[in-house]
């Protein structure tokens, strides 16, 4: 019997032994002692109602999160019969609903069920009715008499403190739940929030393989750059990459090589080698034999000793293991692994699953990464190793060497919205919003990688331009690694190291802030004609120059594109959001997201063709 089928048992049984009481009243009132029973058998009813009352609360309780619809809550805590209760469909959303008192809670009404039990037999209640009396017994008053001794017993009382104990413990278990489960709510992260997540411990764990397994067999190259891109619309853990390799050092007529190459993550394994996932560790599943040898505890007697013999029979008629023709002659041992903070880097080429023992058909590892970026007749999908040893595949474009390329350039950011602000690069209002959510969403999935530096600025992002115009809205964010061979310190600098404090978080808030604002007026804030204002005596500026003008700046979002993008704005130069400013906080994230990023993207959908954010 599961314990929910026990909830409707306990249920059914207030009823009949209220029922029957009120047999017990209409008997006994024609006694002439009833005068002296009276007091004590109302107190007894009342005390019955009132723990069915409790009871009834607590069932509510229970239900009210996991069925929506008040007539049916109001069936099954009203009807004990209801199909519902036994039809296992409960099960699954009380589980959740308990989390991990859900077995300690059904153990408890087990328990009421058996103190219930007790109760009607004290009462010598068979069933859900009084045993019948035939007609010379009707006339026995002694035997009226001795029922109401047995009725009226001290036991009563014990049995009804057991109850009460029992709700009262319900009852805080209920209410631990119900504070546990809206703060875990708001600590769980949304779908998008969740990708940038997973995308950004990716980023890291290509950043941690190009930094210490970079090979240049030849020690030629002059330059070893890997740009990372960036979209807010990604629907996937990838990352688009573009190489760039070569210089000075190679032959005259031979440029820097550009090549564009595509990182995945491998499907997360479901067999039982796999990691533990952080959403299956839940609870624990309490041994049998512990909650057997627990119940015998707390069925024991409060003043008296408990009898070691008892545990040990109890001990002795539960395994510890599922019988099998080796259980004792063989020790089964079972490992624990948690799931780590990096994705496994190892995929097959459409994404299956791959086994971890060597594969004929996986990439070979890559020995020297110039030469295979290098190469674009041969070999198209590779594999290096990150710092942990663990694969990460890397595909080429399926176009080969990315030619166009070759006539596009890398600008940074400030320097792109002064070309802009000149009329030598043409940029669209709908392309500088694309930007802009794209730079926006860099806090979620570069921001706290080695990617960007704790300190990062608009320079570090750069895009691609073309013949005086916008190639691609995506952001590159860029770093340059030396050769394995050649390097003598292979540590990352302190300023590539993830940061975590309010501060800096802020100062990153209000540095995107900043830029919204120059993609929103196309021009850089150095360029606002009002921002000497703000300059020092000696006509310099000083460390609130760029804060009062930006904050002047922003006071014309409003009429230039309205309330959302205004709230936007006043949101990342204040930092105004509920959570404590921390980029390791959920709630942050969620916040940045829902207040920031989210409303840039909803903005684009006002331009009727598509959002232009490839």
């Amino acid at each position: 019997m599961t314990g929910v089928e026990v909830v409707g048992l306990v249920l059914a049984s207030f009823p009949i032994i209220l029922n029957c009481l009120d047999y017990y009243r209409e008997g006994m009132e024609p006694l002439d002692e009833w005068w002296s029973f009276r007091t004590h058998f109302i107190e007894f009813v009342d005390d019955i109602s009132h723990q069915m009352m409790r009871y009834n609360e607590n069932m509510t309780r229970l239900l009210d999160p996991v069925v929506t619809d008040n007539e049916s809550l109001a069936a099954l805590v009203r009807d004990p019969v209801d199909p519902r209760w036994n039809d296992g469909n409960l099960d699954d959303p009380l589980e959740q609903r308990l989390a991990s008192e859900r077995d300690r809670f059904f153990r408890i009404i087990e328990r009421m069920n058996t103190v219930v039990k007790d109760l009607k037999n004290l009462l010598q209640i068979d069933g859900d009715r009084l045993p019948t009396i035939g007609s010379a017994q009707q006339t026995s008053w002694n035997w009226q008499l001795t029922r109401i001794k047995i009725s009226f017993s001290k036991g009563k009382h014990k049995k009804v403190r057991k109850l009460a104990q029992c709700n009262q413990n319900l009852q805080e278990i209920l209410g631990y739940s119900e504070r546990l489960i809206p703060i875990a709510d708001r600590r769980k992260l949304s779908e998008p929030v969740t990708l940038f997540d997973r995308i950004r411990r990716h980023a890291c764990s290509v950043h941690s393989a190009l930094n210490q397994r970079w090979k240049c067999q030849t020690q030629k190259c002059q330059i070893h750059q890997a740009h990372l891109s960036i979209s807010v619309a990604t629907k996937t853990v990838s990352l688009n990459i573009l190489f760039v390799v070569g210089g000075e050092q190679c032959p005259p007529h031979a440029r820097p090589w550009k090549q564009e190459v595509v990182i995945q993550p491998p499907l997360e394994k479901t067999n039982a080698s796999s990691a533990i996932s952080a959403t299956q560790i839940s609870y624990v599943q309490q041994a049998a034999c512990f909650t057997q040898a627990q119940e015998v505890f707390e069925e024991s007697p409060g003043k008296g000793t408990f009898k070691v013999s008892k545990l040990a029979r109890a001990l002795k008629k539960t395994r510890l293991e599922p019988s099998s023709a080796k259980s004792n002659t063989q020790v089964v041992n079972k490992k624990v692994a948690f799931a780590p903070s990096v994705p496994v880097i190892q995929v097959s080429q459409h994404g299956s699953q791959t086994s971890p023992s060597p594969d004929p058909l996986s990439p070979q590892l890559i020995h020297d990464l110039c030469s295979f970026l290098r190469d674009d007749q041969a070999v198209s999908i590779g594999a290096i190793m990150d710092e942990s040893d663990r694969h990460l595949k890397l595909s080429k474009s399926p176009n080969g060497p990315v030619v166009e390329l070759d006539t596009t350039r890398l600008v940074p950011l400030p320097e792109l919205l002064n070309a802009h602000h000149r009329a030598e690069v043409v940029i669209s209002r709908q392309s500088r919003f694309a930007m802009a959510a794209h730079i926006a969403s860099a806090l979620l999935q570069a921001h706290m990688s080695p990617w960007l530096s704790k300190k990062w600025s608009k320079s570090d992002f750069s895009f691609l331009i073309k013949s005086g115009a916008l190639y691609s809205s995506y952001p590159y964010v860029s770093r340059t690694f030396l050769s394995k061979i050649s390097r003598t310190d292979t540590t990352i600098a302190d300023s590539l190291q993830p940061s975590h404090s309010p501060e800096e978080t802020r100062s990153s808030l209000f540095t995107v802030g900043v830029i919204i604002l120059e993609l929103i007026f196309g021009q850089n804030i150095e360029t606002c004609t009002f921002r000497q204002d703000y300059y020092s005596a000696d006509n310099t500026p000083n460390d609130q120059t760029d804060v009062s003008t930006a904050q002047r700046w922003a006071k014309k979002v409003l009429g230039e594109c309205g309330a959302d993008i205004d709230d936007v704005v006043r949101r990342c130069l204040d930092c105004s959001f509920g959570p404590k400013p921390s980029l390791v906080d959920a709630r942050f994230k969620e916040a940045v997201y829902e207040g920031v990023i989210k409303p840039l993207m909803d903005y684009l959908k006002v331009w009727p063709e598509v959002m232009p954010l490839s």
